[in-house]
């Protein structure tokens, strides 16, 4: 009797440590499965922007093949994120953007930036000739959708400051040149 006894105990201690392996691999497969689920959606649609768009002339032979966008915490702090373009100019981005701001974007030699708004798509067609270092943005760069008007606006703007500002320092660099020149003049009859 006493033998039936301990091995009655032994079973169930037995019991108890198979059910205890079973909760433990049940525990962790939920954690795992919670984990990868996160890293496919990392954002909800409230608190992120998603930006597409398509590049107008883009040739993958030739051109840069990633877009980066950059974006800025409250405090300042930047975060870049580059996309691969696809072989016919599209891309798109999901990024983190939980308040309304600007996101500056590259693509080649341009930087422009890019107003957005969280839960809602940005629309972008980049014309690929028009994309230099003296570019005018608001010819490379055409915003389309719910945030067109606005992006329109800073599109132009952006450019005004940009060739004002070229402008200063081609008037800078000519003054400057014109007093060097000046002795010169005055030594000659």
């Amino acid at each position: 009797m006493r033998f039936s006894k301990l091995i009655l105990i032994f079973s169930f201690v037995e019991i108890n440590q198979q059910t205890m392996k079973k909760l433990i691999l049940f525990i962790t497969a939920l954690i795992t499965f919670k984990s990868a689920n996160a890293q496919i959606n990392p954002f909800n649609a409230r608190d992120s922007v998603k930006i597409t768009g398509k590049i107008i002339g883009y040739n993958p032979n030739q051109t840069d093949h990633f877009i980066s966008f950059s974006t800025y915490d409250l405090f300042g702090k930047s975060t870049s994120q580059a996309v691969q373009i696809e072989d016919d100019g599209n891309f798109w981005i999901k990024l983190y953007q939980p308040y309304e701001g600007d996101i500056q974007l590259n693509y080649k030699d341009a930087f422009v930036n890019v107003y957005t708004k969280p839960n809602n798509i940005l629309n972008l067609e980049i014309y690929d000739a028009q994309v230099n270092n003296e570019s005018a943005y608001d010819e490379a760069f055409v915003a389309t959708g719910a945030l067109a008007a606005i992006n329109n606006l800073v599109f132009k703007f952006q450019t005004i400051i940009f060739f004002s500002e070229i402008n200063i320092f081609f008037l800078r660099d000519l003054l400057t040149f014109l007093a060097a020149l000046a002795p010169i003049v005055h030594i000659l009859p």
